[in-house]
């Protein structure tokens, strides 16, 4: 009776349905773990590479004490130093390493607004930058200029600018004000504000791309399938050292524009492009792709342009007034930085995720950490130099430049370990080094997504 009421064709129907669902759903479900898996690398290579980006901060500012052209050279007086430009050109001079950090920071910034609100975006933010911003603006800068002006009058006998400054407090009171307005006293210009620069653009960054980023993530990322758009997509990268090219014949080589110099002799331009240029790499998974595909290619012409270096203007004339040689020098320059800046980004997602163990944890502990080494390390750098002055005198240190420099490097980097560790890892403090986030304030408001980083 059952089989009349109900045709078969109806059941084996049904049947089938059921079984089109389980190998349905059977499929999807080691697609899913593979792209879990590939969340997890991605976030471990993004964030180790922090790791060794402000190494490399920490190294080239160590460097600087080095350099024949540089006021902190004074430190470490009568060394060869001429290949450390060439070296310091290579590490930081080029500006690859902040490249690589504000594409970082633009990347995080996508992700960060799919799972939190604005509000939420803003204030991690802010609590991230603005007391540290602060903190160094007024006290460790003050404290590193009287540090190197102490210094420079008892190792040099300095009696052209700083010596005008009578003491600390009048030091304090007067260095900003008499950076900007141009007083001779001063000697720094609008660099006074010294690497704090970071993270006063980042912070105006999130401000001013924030309406950009919140208009963009409305928009679907395209699928880049067709042979035509993937090449489409890797002459961009390919385009995009013309464009920081251009940016830069405009901010070297025009006139003047105080305003934007303030707050540091680096192109606010390029760094701003870079802010969108990691966004869109975490808005276009496909173009990432893309680019992490070219990896050995950008590798390759990183590492066979690094002996053409010396021929820019940077290692010949130095860059103290921001002389950049000929502007086909300069694209030198840029083409080298920007090849190196895409082989780290993708070496970085081949090699880190699958660091042993320990290793990964001490890459993590300090990438953790890496805005607080940054904060901290000028002033430590200086404190370090001063203590080698004295400590080298009339041993091989004082005259061979390598083995100084890298027990300076290494000093510098186990004394930011202590400082930190006693000082600034407490509730209280830790804000003052970039260290307090939102979700120390409690619970974040999630956004609805269709998935997260």
């Amino acid at each position: 009776l059952e089989s009349r009421l109900v045709p078969e064709g109806a059941i084996n129907s049904s049947v089938s349905i059921e079984e089109k669902a389980e190998t349905k759903q059977a499929a999807i479900l080691p697609a899913k773990q593979d792209a879990d898996k590939k969340k997890k690398q991605n976030r471990l290579a993004l964030n180790r590479v922090r790791c060794v980006m402000i190494t490399l901060v920490v190294f080239f500012h160590s460097g600087l004490a080095f350099e024949s052209d540089t006021d902190w050279s004074l430190l470490a007086p009568g060394l060869d130093r001429d290949y450390m430009a060439y070296l310091n050109l290579i590490i930081g001079r080029s500006s690859w390493p902040m490249d690589v950090f504000f594409t970082l920071a633009g990347y995080a910034a996508f992700h960060s607004l799919r799972v939190r609100s604005v509000t939420d975006f803003m204030i991690d933010r802010s609590l991230r930058l603005v007391p540290s911003i602060t903190f160094g603006l007024l006290v460790l800068n003050p404290l590193t200029w009287y540090l190197w002006y102490a210094l420079s009058q008892v190792i040099d006998n300095l009696t052209g600018a700083w010596s005008e400054y009578t003491g600390f407090w009048d030091l304090y009171l007067h260095l900003y004000v008499d950076c900007f307005s141009g007083n001779e006293r001063c000697s720094a210009g609008g660099f006074c504000v010294q690497h704090m620069w970071y993270l006063i653009y980042l912070y105006l960054f999130c401000l001013l791309g924030l309406p950009i980023f919140l208009l963009w993530k409305k928009f679907t990322a395209p699928r880049i399938d067709t042979s035509a758009k993937k090449v489409l997509v890797a002459a961009s990268f390919f385009a995009l050292p013309i464009l920081i090219w251009g940016t830069d014949l405009l901010w070297y080589l025009q006139p003047d524009l105080p305003v934007l110099r303030v707050f540091s002799k680096r192109n606010f331009l390029e760094y701003f492009i870079y802010i969108f240029f990691g966004y869109f790499l975490a808005w276009c998974d496909d173009a990432h792709e893309i680019l992490l595909s070219l990896t050995y290619f950008f590798t390759g012409v990183a590492v066979a342009l690094i002996p053409a270096l010396p021929l820019a203007g940077l290692v010949r004339d130095g860059t103290s007034a921001g002389k950049w040689g000929s502007i086909w020098e300069r694209l030198l320059v840029v083409i080298s930085a920007k090849a190196t800046m895409y082989a780290v980004w993708g070496l970085a997602h081949k090699l880190f995720p699958h660091l042993p163990r320990m290793m990964g944890r001490c890459f993590d502990y300090v990438a953790d950490r890496a805005i607080a080494v940054y904060v901290l390390n000028n002033i430590l750098i200086v404190c370090v130099e001063a203590v080698l002055y004295y400590a080298c005198a009339g041993t091989f240190l004082a005259t061979y430049t390598v083995p100084r420099f890298l027990l300076m490097f290494v000093l510098t980097y186990g004394l930011f370990f202590a400082v930190y560790e006693s000082l600034f890892r407490w509730k209280y403090t830790k804000p003052l080094v970039g260290m307090m986030r939102g979700s120390d304030l409690g619970p974040k408001k999630e956004v609805q997504t269709k998935g997260s980083f």
